[in-house]
């Protein structure tokens, strides 16, 4: 347990920490006396994935519950829809509603208030509470806000979730950066700290002066740069050709590429939208008086309620590619059998610019500061890219690693927020 204000004068929890990530989410329970990372469903687990399913039974599940039916329903789009990357889409102006095939309408509050609800259920009847207070992550730019308008947006990403809280049924609502939030379960008393936020969705990065009362915030900065976006790059790279979508095919005498509608199967959120999108569907039949089923493993990750694993494999390959050298994107399912081989140097080349740009960004937030890497008493780095070897080592190149310390990829945000929560409230 993290540490707060001293002894626990209370026996029922004051306030809830939630980080909401773009591709997982987890949870603490605040207490008089510090926070402790509390469960994400009735099974114990501490982080879930950030995936909203939804029916026309009136079901509402988010996390392995939404994935589950996902599997079960995914061929029927006219019974079920199912969401990922919610917070990628939170500056999006143009999203109001969105309107399932069986008439109900969902606001992107309503659709985030779900994951949101659920954390909350999970611990509330695990500690026979109602929490109604809560501090939630957001990261230093949210994915979308950028240009000169970035604050505008911004703003308008934390209204967004400020109104899912309120859905969620809590009523005291803060909000906290995720890289700070990082740096609060250190026993740091003096110093520089430097926090480092790398998941995936964005990159954060905080340095905090610490004294012996108070942590000081000199700088912060970010960039829209994370795991989903690497999954696209191993996608297009390797991937695509895989599955023929960079082919040409013959069809009533013309050479004709895949249709863009299939092309777009970069990511999970867009694979799932597919399903029950009717121009995807015209477009298999298209495809299809090529001969052979030229596209019948893609109509089959599609409709056979693949998605999610289908890319939990790429996934899987670049997380094993952060402590081997080599990995293999592998998926095998009846009428599908996908074996790619991946060097982890081809997918250091891959998002090489990308690492650029977060190196940019390091010494952006180190010149608002006024201090070089030398000041810097200690480096924390938290999520799940923040593990790539490349990453790694221009950190330990340019701070020494005897500074870089890694915590809990899935928990340490949300730690922090739990922290934060027992200083406003305890």
């Amino acid at each position: 347990m993290g540490s707060c204000t001293g002894g626990r004068s209370v026996s029922r929890p004051l306030a809830y920490g939630i980080d909401f990530g773009t591709s997982n989410s987890s949870i603490s329970v605040a207490w008089n006396d510090g926070a402790e990372i509390g469960a994400v469903n009735d099974r114990g687990d501490t982080f879930m994935p950030s995936i909203v399913y939804i029916d026309s039974t009136r079901n509402r599940l988010a996390g392995i519950d939404a994935v589950d039916n996902y599997v079960r329903f995914a061929t029927d789009p006219s019974r079920a829809r199912i969401m990922s990357s919610l917070k990628s889409f939170l500056t999006d102006r143009s999203f109001q509603l969105t309107t399932t095939a069986w008439g109900e309408r969902f606001t992107m509050p309503d659709l985030v208030a779900i994951i949101l609800r659920e954390l909350k259920r999970a611990n509330d009847e695990r500690l026979n509470a109602n929490v109604e207070r809560v501090v939630i992550g957001h990261p230093v730019l949210f994915a979308g806000a950028v240009g000169p308008g970035f604050e505008s947006l911004q703003d308008h990403a934390l209204a967004q979730l400020e109104q899912a809280a309120r859905i969620a049924g809590f009523k005291e609502i803060e909000f906290l950066d995720e890289p700070t939030a990082a740096s609060m379960g250190e026993d740091q008393t003096e110093g520089i700290v430097m926090a480092l936020d790398f998941g995936g969705g964005t990159f954060d990065a905080s340095i905090i002066d610490f004294s012996a009362e108070i942590g000081e915030v000199l700088s912060m900065h970010g960039a829209a740069i994370g795991g989903e976006l690497f999954d696209t790059l191993l996608f297009d790279a390797k991937v695509a050709r895989e599955l023929n979508l960079d082919r040409e095919y013959v069809i009533n005498g013309k050479r004709m590429a895949v249709p863009g509608v299939l092309r777009n199967m970069r990511t999970l959120h867009e694979i799932i939208g597919m399903v029950g999108d009717d121009r995807v569907r015209r477009a298999f039949e298209y495809l299809n008086l090529a001969g052979d089923a030229p596209m019948a493993v893609v109509e089959e990750i599609i409709y056979g309620g693949h998605a999610y694993n289908f890319f939990r494999a790429i996934e899987n390959a670049k997380i094993e590619l952060s402590s081997q050298r080599a990995s293999t994107i592998r998926f095998r399912r009846p009428l599908i059998d996908i074996s790619i081989p991946v060097q982890q140097g081809e997918f250091e080349a891959l998002i090489e610019a990308n690492i650029e740009t977060i190196d940019f960004q390091v010494d952006r937030t180190l010149a608002d500061a006024r201090l070089d890497a030398k000041d810097v008493d200690l480096v924390i780095r938290t999520g799940g890219s923040s593990r790539i070897p490349a990453f790694v080592h221009r950190l330990e190149d340019r701070f020494g690693q005897e500074k870089l310390v890694e915590r809990d990829a899935f928990t340490t945000v949300a730690l922090g927020l739990g922290m934060r929560a027992c200083e406003l409230w305890g």
